[in-house]
């Protein structure tokens, strides 16, 4: 059996702050090239670990991108089978119909299930392999991931979760914030909950982890949206993985996207850093008028020094003069 696993698409029409207008088309390009993999390998199935849009507000999330989302997702010819990310819904069950994300994947036929536990799927791997999705209602909380399995109890098969949750190996621990580590969940304590474990919610990449009894995998998301994100120059993976049906071991190994465009195309870090400089000397501007020596500070006299101020640009001079004038009449 054959199979990949995409983290964190995070498909929006309203491009985050820190990436460039063009963003929803970048995803769609790398949305694309995986189906494309999926189909020219022959993959088996196709696992997406949550956050598979942005944000759910309809605003943000309009019906023509669920539209858009399905039909890239319908050209995939293996089952895709999808955890539901904290990004995706609001992680009340009965709600999830009145989400973008239910007709998405409605009308791409994912498999999805708004309450966590064993996917159901007619396949000849039935007999060999069992899929379970772990929500993210249920996989912010060890006590909880742990109750969906336990309740599912155990199984000869090999058990292949697609989870979406704040998992943290033991290599990685050092490199988060104190308050981050004290929410997310140690990999370690879910050493056991099956044989292996898709898991997305982190964006950073954490390859291939194994335990003692599970192997865990996250090559990191699709998007780079992050805050955290901003100067990231890393290559964008999906994960490939080639079980042997006799064993059930995998091998399991990266595939860079070919279509991801340089950092330096896809994020607005220098546009950022201009307007925050601009910002700063707007602000320094102002601060000095309040120390100004003239008796009466009419609009004329503001705006003859705004005129001659060399720190402002001439387009800041034009804007800010026009404020004035509009103001005073």
């Amino acid at each position: 059996m054959k199979l990949v696993a995409i983290n964190d698409i995070h498909k929006t029409s309203v491009a985050p702050r820190s990436r460039t207008a063009d963003y929803n088309e970048q995803i769609n390009a790398k949305l694309l090239e995986v189906v494309s993999f999926c189909n020219e390998y022959s993959v088996d199935f196709l696992l997406i670990t949550g956050d598979f849009f942005h944000s759910i507000n309809i605003e943000n999330t309009p019906y023509w991108q669920c539209g858009e989302a399905a039909n890239i997702l319908i050209k995939c010819k293996c089952p895709i089978i999808a955890a539901l990310g904290n990004h995706d819904w609001d992680e009340v069950p009965q709600r999830l119909p009145y989400f973008p994300i239910f007709y998405a994947y409605k009308a791409a036929k994912v498999y999805f299930k708004p309450v966590s536990g064993r996917v159901d799927i007619a396949s000849k791997w039935n007999d060999l392999y069992e899929f379970v999705v772990i929500n993210s209602n249920d996989g912010s909380n060890l006590d909880d991931a742990w109750d969906v399995v336990n309740k599912l109890g155990p199984t000869e098969r090999t058990r292949i979760i697609v989870y979406h949750g704040p998992i943290v190996p033991p290599s990685f621990a050092s490199t988060y914030p104190t308050k981050f580590m004290e929410k997310a969940i140690r990999l370690q304590d879910l050493n056991g909950i099956g044989d292996f474990v898709f898991y997305g919610d982190i964006h950073d990449p954490h390859s291939v982890t194994e335990t003692s009894n599970t192997t865990f995998v996250n090559y990191g998301s699709l998007s780079r949206n992050s805050a955290k994100e901003l100067h990231n120059i890393r290559p964008v993976y999906l994960a490939y993985a080639e079980f042997d049906d006799a064993s059930g071991d995998a091998k399991i190994q990266p595939v860079e996207l070919e279509c991801v465009v340089p950092a330096e195309q896809a994020f607005r870090t220098a546009e950022i850093l201009e307007e925050k400089e601009h910002d700063t000397k707007v602000e320094t501007f102002v601060e000095s008028l309040g120390t100004t020596t003239f008796p009466v500070l009419t609009p004329d006299i503001l705006i003859d020094r705004i005129e001659k101020e060399e720190s402002l640009m001439e387009s800041e001079r034009n804007i800010a003069v026009s404020v004035i004038r509009k103001i005073t009449g």
